[in-house]
């Protein structure tokens, strides 16, 4: 098999991109697939006592349980929870895509699968001239959109979708997950309509009370297929 990789991207922030990467990784494993993982850029890494107190390249790394230094796996992280051109200035950086495209290359290179999870939505500035819809192409790899499953999905998914074919991305899956336990009415006719529309594989990804290997591998088993992955 070549090397394969996917985008996990969103259609908003806090929509849980970080959960379905850390389930699609687990996935993965599961069949057997030597698979790495990418965040190529996080804010919002406050740090606390010399630990990281959130961090969702860590979780990345214990999910896909490999050796990669966190370096590696985000290379550009900020402190403050802003857009990546905003969090790079207030602390005199710059995001450099020449680092991300180099690290990506290196670790795809001695894995069967790469699964890189981007930051906010796929219009979201890493600097004034390069926008993740820009980082996708760069690294050449199709897209899942994920995407809060509550009223106001619909608009929010097909404006990532159009944003995303306009540029020439390929885009194999919408998942709706569900970051938070409250539900609306809506989430009985959103996958149904989006399928309509778009003619894309819609999954509904539940929320999930424990955030543990097990729990997030057997969801992922039951609510996904990984066919769309390839």
């Amino acid at each position: 098999m070549g090397k394969k990789g996917i985008f996990i991207t969103g259609t908003d922030t806090e929509v849980g991109k970080t959960i379905i990467s850390c389930a699609i990784v687990l996935l993965l494993k599961s069949k057997g697939f030597k698979v790495c993982v990418m965040k190529p850029v996080e804010t919002g890494c406050n740090i606390k006592e010399n630990k990281n107190i959130y961090s969702d390249g860590l979780m990345l790394k214990f999910m896909a349980n490999v050796e990669i230094p966190l370096e590696n796996i985000t290379p550009f992280r900020f402190k403050y929870p802003l857009a990546p051109v905003i969090a790079a200035e207030l602390e005199n950086k710059e995001i450099q895509q020449e680092i991300i495209y180099e690290t990506f290359q290196k670790l795809l290179s001695k894995h069967d699968y790469i699964v890189v999870e981007g930051i906010g939505g796929i219009m979201v500035p890493l600097k004034e001239d390069f926008l993740v819809v820009d980082l996708v192409k760069m690294l050449r790899l199709p897209i899942l959109i994920v995407a809060n499953n509550k009223l106001g999905v619909i608009n929010h998914t097909l404006l990532t979708y159009e944003a995303a074919i306009k540029r020439g991305i390929e885009v194999k899956a919408i998942i709706l997950n569900s970051p938070f336990p409250q539900k609306d009415i809506s989430v009985e006719t959103n996958s149904h309509i989006l399928y309509r529309l778009l003619n894309l594989p819609v999954f509904t990804f539940p929320f999930l009370y424990q955030l543990n290997k097990e729990n997030i591998l057997n969801t992922a088993a039951s609510h996904l297929i990984i066919d769309i992955l390839f």
